[in-house]
């Protein structure tokens, strides 16, 4: 792995460490430090595997109407209604 990456990761870790300390100790203020250092670890985590733009950066817009996490949900729900014969793949009497 290369060092630049280690670093990043190192410094995005630090960096959610303090934040999460930090809120602990104040009782979650509702600042936007959480919001900052899990986009900071997302970039880090993003950058190690190669992969596209973080999760902050993608808009609803771009994806449609449906959020991919409600989207990938619903599609899990959906298998497991099927492999469990509830819903429209109950058995009919």
């Amino acid at each position: 792995m290369k060092a630049r990456t280690k670093g990043s990761i190192l410094v995005a870790s630090a960096l959610v460490a303090l934040v999460g300390s930090g809120a602990a100790v104040s009782g979650g203020g509702g600042g936007d430090g959480w919001r900052k250092a899990l986009e900071a670890r997302s970039q880090a985590l993003n950058e190690q595997y190669g992969l596209g733009v973080s999760a902050f950066e993608t808009s609803a817009t771009q994806l449609g109407d449906e959020a991919p996490w409600l989207r990938a949900l619903r599609i899990r729900s959906e298998a497991l209604n099927q492999q469990y014969k509830l819903g429209e793949h109950q058995p009919r009497s």
